[in-house]
């Protein structure tokens, strides 16, 4: 039954082109360049380095879906009198999945300029040229004609015509990010993006099939009292992309397990958060992430709740990612 139910998934996916949604994180707040290119740079020093690995649905197939993801980003002119500054990444995701290791390949470049609006209120603009490939094996999927009464015999034809096994495309993104400190303590982050400006081809069959375009609407903060130890962390992101919707929503409990000196900021601080959130309709997932000095490692695990969850059996996929932060400035002291 697992097998059934998973078969006839993995091949609708297969033949609307991964049913025209795009990927996406459980800890989707740890690298918001991911979701837009407003976010590139803000982060506490000057160069950010993350990779990350995502598994699925291993508990209906031999063959899971993988993700691996790396980036890049840094923040370059900055104003000396205000918070201005110049962000450029570089994304790179790699996503295989299923029977036909269908793989998708995309490298994004972000460029944002963000501006001071206010003392510690910061917005960006960022837009995100986008180069993706796709391809398939076609040769590991059997088929109808190719079904002798006992077993499949691949050498058979399988009388299907399935067009090109790959395909290159570009694109572009663009998003619009707020970041602001109310106080010492207290800070808030909020986004709006849209993916598939050009709304490229998305399909290996010989169809008129383009990508559907994306809205993302995203937002967190961190929030503590002064001298206290706990801090929590809400996030949230809801995206439409065609007939498919997602909305995740959910906090970090962060401890201060080494408070910063005035002198280096955060780069002396070591905490530990754990969170609980909910993608909804979909999946329940908890979060553990462990930060020290400019390192943090971040893992999560879904539990599926969706119609998927008789073949799951609840399962759904194991998230982690590595992260790491350095300042080139004389002064240790991050900006935000």
């Amino acid at each position: 039954m697992k097998k059934l139910v998973f078969s006839i998934l993995a091949l609708s996916i297969f033949i609307n082109g991964q049913a025209q949604q795009d990927r996406h994180y459980s800890m989707f707040y740890a690298s918001p360049m991911a979701i837009n290119p407003g976010a590139t740079g803000f982060f506490p020093g000057d160069i950010q380095l993350f990779t990350g690995f995502k598994n699925q649905w291993k508990a209906i197939s031999s063959n899971p879906y993988n993700t691996i993801s790396a980036s890049i980003d840094s923040k370059l002119m900055k104003g000396k009198s205000n918070n201005s500054f110049l962000g450029l990444g570089v994304n790179f995701y790699n996503d295989k999945a299923g029977d036909s290791q269908l793989t998708t390949n995309i490298t994004n470049i972000s460029i944002n300029y963000a501006i001071e609006v206010a003392d510690n209120h910061q917005l960006a603009l960022g837009i995100q040229p986008s180069f993706f490939q796709r391809f398939a094996s076609m040769e590991s999927l059997t088929w109808d004609e190719q079904w002798t009464g006992s077993t499949f015999d691949s050498n058979l034809e399988n009388g299907e015509t399935l067009g090109t096994n790959k395909s290159f495309k570009f694109d572009i993104n663009s998003g619009l990010y707020y970041f602001g400190k109310l106080n010492n303590q207290n800070s808030l982050n909020f986004g709006v993006s849209v993916a598939h400006l050009l709304k490229p081809q998305n399909t290996l069959l010989n169809a008129n099939e383009n990508l559907y375009q994306k809205y993302t609407i995203h937002g967190g903060g961190e929030f503590s009292q002064t001298n206290s130890k706990i801090a929590f962390s809400p996030n949230i992101i809801y995206f439409v992309q065609g007939p498919n919707q997602s909305l995740s929503v959910g906090t970090d409990f962060i401890y201060s397990l080494q408070e910063s000196s005035k002198y280096t900021g955060y780069y002396d601080k070591s905490t530990i958060s754990m969170g609980a959130y909910v993608r909804v309709g979909d999946a329940f997932y908890t979060t553990l992430f462990l930060n020290f000095a400019s390192f943090s490692l971040g893992v999560s695990y879904d539990l599926n709740m969706s119609g998927l969850a008789l073949a799951s059996e609840g399962r759904g996929g194991m998230e982690m990612l590595l992260r790491y932060r350095m300042n080139l400035s004389k002064q240790g002291a991050a900006s935000f």
